[in-house]
């Protein structure tokens, strides 16, 4: 007779993990963070999941089942919102209009909520996204597609259906991207989410 080993209800089989599908959803910002890029621009990451629906906590499922400690694993659904310089270049002008539309998206897609300067406080509101699938190249030379979050919108917008989805992302042939985007999953239902 074999022993039973603990956990083995929550341990997450090979081939379980469920994909994402390509399309628009109601998003719970779950939390905001200061950055500068690699060459010195100030933007906020706001990480995301999937507010309802099918889909509800699609990524905090995604993340507690990641292998490793809470600094190895990555959250997967996020947008870069870039600050602008306020230096009266053109490309600042189209930064400047860039934040604008998101401030405005989280406006109209909580009532009540009105853009304070305080990106901390962005966090449990809503916003839409819009999703495509993007390419990629596996270690092993084959090509595999992922979910990714391309562009974001109001809440009002995803409900009516009022969007054009974003254009998948298909690598060139001769590209040599190599990437490892999903490991094996295992359940990690003790870990902390980052935020």
């Amino acid at each position: 007779m074999i022993n039973r080993f603990n956990d083995y209800e929550k341990v997450q089989a090979f081939g379980e993990r469920r994909f994402l599908p390509k399309g628009a959803y109601v998003l719970k910002i779950m939390g905001t963070k200061m950055a500068t890029s690699k060459n010195g621009n100030q933007y906020i990451r706001v990480s995301c999941d999937i507010a309802d629906g099918e889909y509800m906590g699609y990524y905090t499922a995604d993340f507690r089942s990641q292998k490793g400690d809470i600094n190895s694993k990555k959250w997967r659904c996020y947008t870069d919102v870039y600050i602008p310089k306020n230096d009266g270049t053109e490309q600042d002008a189209t930064t400047k209009r860039r934040f604008k539309t998101f401030v405005t998206c989280l406006e109209h897609s909580n009532d009540g909520y009105e853009f304070d300067w305080n990106e901390e406080h962005w966090k449990g509101l809503l916003i839409g996204g819009l999703f495509n699938q993007k390419q990629y190249k596996k270690a092993d030379g084959t090509k595999s597609m992922y979910t990714q979050l391309k562009y974001t919108c109001s809440v009002d917008r995803v409900i009516a259906q009022d969007y054009r989805l974003p254009e998948d992302e298909l690598l060139e042939e001769d590209e040599v991207a190599v990437t490892q985007m999903f490991e094996e999953l295992n359940d990690g239902d003790e870990e902390t989410l980052p935020f």
